[in-house]
């Protein structure tokens, strides 16, 4: 069966429950990631796994962590492999279901909350970014990158719209409420790099803003030599997709300074719409404020 044979068979639930195995799960994975990139590759195979599952009347069975913690492993060879058994050759751990028993303890792999969304692991990171771009690869916070948190915070050409400047402790607390966002509720403004030379551009990331509404915040912070380079859009075009898919977003909030226009010619092109001014404690200002909705989005593309 060839590759576009294999995914439209899965993908319209025809493909028979015998034939799709751990290996067929990384081959999957292969071929999105292969064919539409990283963020859409993550959003397609959670809803094609997710459909196949409910086809078989097993949804109960679907578990998000391994899902997309084994296309982040195959995710590694896939842009630099050319076919999937080449993947397999080079990284023959791909064949061992147990292998991410080194990333996860058994305590945190098999909780509710690790079946029911994407939790990382605890006992070292799994490799690769998070998520990627054409240009930029996401990955989390640590306590290691004060020296990066400071890079971006504590310049004040970053913040000068944002409330700034900040003194180190105060990019101190950022960071601590990063990783405690993360840990919280999976996701934080991410710390962005260019794949093609590692480099630390900014951040730019997701958080909670009517969670009971599951409204999350878009929010894109980048250091100077990095402006008018695309890289803004680049990053929330990747992100939009994984709010609306892997999260399960129903809108996606964003605001923005007064003064600052790029934003708001950003937020217009991305599709969000003008919806009130709204207090920024930070800035003490009101800011414009927008929301991109789910419905809206989906008949966009």
């Amino acid at each position: 069966m060839t590759d576009r044979q294999f995914v439209e068979a899965f993908e319209t639930c025809t493909l028979p429950k015998e034939q799709f195995h751990h290996r067929d799960h990384l081959r999957l994975a292969w071929i999105y990631l292969k064919s539409h990139g990283s963020a859409a590759a993550r959003v397609r195979i959670v809803e094609s796994i997710r459909r196949y599952a409910a086809h078989l009347g097993v949804s109960e069975k679907y578990h998000e962590t391994i899902t997309i913690a084994w296309m982040r492993i195959v995710e590694q060879a896939a842009d630099d492999l050319p076919s999937f058994e080449d993947v397999l050759a080079v990284m023959p751990e791909l064949r061992d279901k147990d292998t991410l028993q080194t990333y996860y303890s058994p305590a945190v792999l098999q909780s509710e909350e690790a079946r029911t969304r994407f939790v990382e692991p605890d006992l070292k990171p799994l490799p690769g970014y998070l998520l990627t771009s054409k240009r930029l690869g996401f990955r989390c916070w640590s306590l290691s990158d004060a020296p990066l948190a400071n890079a971006l915070w504590g310049d004040e050409r970053v913040t000068a719209l944002l409330g700034g400047p900040f003194p180190s402790e105060d990019v101190e607390r950022r960071l601590h409420r990063e990783i405690e966002c993360m840990r919280a509720h999976n996701v934080q403004y991410w710390p962005i790099f260019l794949l093609e030379t590692s480099d630390f551009t900014g951040c730019a990331g997701l958080r909670p803003y009517r969670i009971a509404d599951k409204i999350y915040e878009l929010g894109c912070h980048l250091r100077p030599q990095y402006w008018r380079r695309g890289l803004a859009e680049e990053a929330s075009r990747a992100l939009i997709p994984f709010a609306f898919g892997t999260l399960g977003a129903e809108a996606l909030f964003a605001g923005h300074h007064p003064d600052n226009l790029a934003s708001r010619r950003m937020l217009e092109k991305l599709g969000f719409r003008l919806t009130h001014e709204e207090l920024c404690p930070p800035t003490g200002l009101m800011h414009p404020s927008y929301l991109l909705e789910r419905q809206s989005y989906h008949l966009s593309i």
